[in-house]
């Protein structure tokens, strides 16, 4: 399938202070400043791959300081956990809603209650090209084993437009 894809630098993106993204610190998750990110990379991405969102860095996954990686690529959306730099640990594919437009934040915060943090990502998506993006939000979660998305949680915040209003629903 053909996609259609929206650079993460346009004005859409940017927060109303000018940033890129709006910093949404979370459960001990620190966000990897741009002029780190090739760094911390290290080599992972795989070709036809390109960052698609800025780099977390911490206890999502099976060590406190995996880096969380969201890509974009001929498939659409994507991402992983790099583990000390080396083993990449990649997320469950991305449901295919359309034409992938843009990763437009995303929020760590506990939605299943057991005090650990999943990853909200906010994703929008054209069904046919021309029509507005809708978004279509993604959850993934760290099972002690591999990364699993979580459809149930998935449909309460699939249409959810801001980090601030995922977290106002699970804060209730």
């Amino acid at each position: 399938m053909l996609m259609f894809f929206m650079l993460v630098g346009c004005s859409l993106l940017e927060g109303g202070s000018g940033e890129r993204w709006p910093e949404h610190p979370s459960h001990g998750v620190s966000i990897i400043k741009e002029n780190q990110a090739e760094n911390a990379l290290a080599g992972s991405l795989r070709d036809g791959e390109v960052l698609s969102d800025r780099l977390w860095r911490g206890p999502f996954g099976p060590v406190d300081d995996t880096l969380v990686v969201l890509t974009q690529g001929s498939t659409g959306f994507g991402g992983y956990g790099l583990v000390k730099g080396e083993e990449r640990i990649d997320f469950p594919p991305f449901p295919d809603n359309g034409y992938a437009v843009a990763i437009v934040d995303a929020v760590f915060v506990d939605v299943d209650g057991d005090s650990y943090s999943e990853m909200v990502v906010l994703a929008t998506w054209m069904k046919r090209v021309g029509e507005a993006a809708e978004h279509n939000n993604v959850v993934f979660d760290w099972d002690g084993n591999g990364f699993q998305r979580l459809p149930a949680v998935e449909e309460q915040v699939a249409q959810m437009a801001s980090a601030s209003a995922v977290k106002q629903f699970f804060a209730d």
